[in-house]
């Protein structure tokens, strides 16, 4: 017999969601309080690679007012991951609003500023400078 988990929008998930549910709660708080951040699908922590470039748009992106009501949005989070294969997805914050992406990490500046584009992104992000790039001015 299946175990369920009830939410308050969607009503009841299956069990195994249970692990999207909290990695989706890692993304919104970070998202919330530290402007986003980048996180390993496989060890569903903090990316701490050191070096590099994020490159978001890998996959379709959920937008989410920062102002939404926390549960609802962690219960968003989770359905969007439950449907995203990407290794690594991403938070980060514009205005009001909070994009949720599949990632790529890439350790050359120009490649990320290229795939950056390709994918229509507004910014890419530096890690070990801990700042984004924002590709209108590339």
């Amino acid at each position: 017999m299946e175990a369920w988990i009830r939410l308050p929008r969607t009503g009841y998930l299956p069990r195994g969601l249970e692990m999207s549910i909290k990695l989706a709660m890692e993304l919104w708080f970070t998202a919330q309080e530290k402007g986003g951040g980048t996180f390993d699908r496989r060890s569903e922590k903090e990316y701490d690679g050191g070096e590099g470039y994020v490159v978001g748009g890998v996959t379709e992106p959920l937008i989410i007012r920062k102002s939404s009501r926390p549960i609802e949005s962690v219960e968003r989070i989770a359905e969007w991951l439950d449907k995203t294969d990407s290794t690594y997805v991403g938070s980060w914050v514009d205005n009001d609003l909070v994009y949720f992406d599949g990632c790529d990490i890439r350790l050359n500046k120009e490649e990320a500023i290229q795939l950056g584009k390709f994918y229509n992104q507004i910014a890419i992000y530096d890690i070990s400078a801990g700042e984004e790039i924002r590709l209108e001015d590339s």
